[in-house]
């Protein structure tokens, strides 16, 4: 039987907490690590940013 078959919702929700909060200390990790580099090779945020919203179109028009 799953967890929320039993009920129990709070542990699920426990345990999605630490995985987002996880996964979100580990972004924040890689950002700290990846943008000096991709500074110094003229990648700026705001490229970024543009980079990622031109993603987002493609993936929402199906491309």
């Amino acid at each position: 039987m799953d967890m929320l078959a039993a009920g129990k919702y709070e542990e699920v929700i426990e345990s999605l907490e630490s995985y987002r909060s996880f996964f979100e200390e580990t972004d924040q990790s890689l950002d700290k690590f990846i943008m000096p580099v991709m500074i110094k090779s003229g990648f700026t945020e705001e490229r970024m940013q543009q980079a990622l919203k031109e993603y987002n179109e493609l993936m929402k028009n199906g491309s």
